[in-house]
């Protein structure tokens, strides 16, 4: 082969021989955001302290009962609001929104967001990197979980498995993130460093 390309970067892999002719294309999804509009909008202007973006990404909506309630109370006690991707009614609207799909680009990019919790896939990785939010991974299968060690290692989040871990751990490991501004400024840097490649 005369190029090869990989959806790779150094700022979130590690180090590793290359080819001379290996092209690293790593986050190539990821972009500016745009204005919020609708719904969203005007959640997010309501909100005061910040808000949390929650979403497994296109794949999963639906979530066990026993994991959605364990959300809903690590959420409630906490002082941020949050945007989900999930099909269930939200136990209160003012605080918690949610939806079947979101605009997760655009509220990555908006400057009230403090937090991303994700299954940490490739594509929502770098769109939480190019738009510099710290992640809570809570990888599902795959390489998600190779992907959360590398987040934590790098100390740009933390991850848990959200099948074992309680309420108030899960409530713990988001106020870390959140409150300790090591990971946003660990975030903020490596955000920098991956636009000027």
């Amino acid at each position: 082969a005369e190029v090869f390309i990989a959806e790779v970067d150094h700022i979130l892999d590690y180090p590793r021989s290359m080819y001379p002719n290996t092209k690293l294309i790593g986050g190539s999804s990821a972009s500016p955001s745009k204005p919020l509009d609708g719904d969203f909008k005007k959640f997010v202007d309501g909100s005061n302290k910040g808000i949390i973006v929650f979403t497994f990404g296109g794949a999963v909506v639906d979530l066990p009962p026993y994991i959605s309630s364990k959300m809903l109370l690590a959420f409630q006690q906490l002082d941020l609001d949050v945007v989900w991707k999930v099909n269930i009614t939200s136990p209160d609207p003012s605080r918690i929104m949610t939806s079947k799909w979101i605009p997760q680009n655009d509220l990555l990019g908006h400057e009230k967001t403090k937090l991303f919790i994700s299954h940490c896939g490739k594509n929502g990785q770098y769109e939480a990197l190019y738009h510099a939010v710290p992640i809570l991974c809570l990888p599902i299968y795959g390489d998600q979980k190779y992907n959360s060690v590398r987040i934590k290692v790098k100390q740009l989040g933390l991850f848990a498995d959200m099948r074992t871990a309680s309420a108030d751990e899960l409530t713990s490991m988001i106020k870390q993130i959140v409150y300790d501004s090591k990971y946003a400024e660990n975030m903020k840097k490596a955000s920098r460093l991956y636009r000027e490649l």
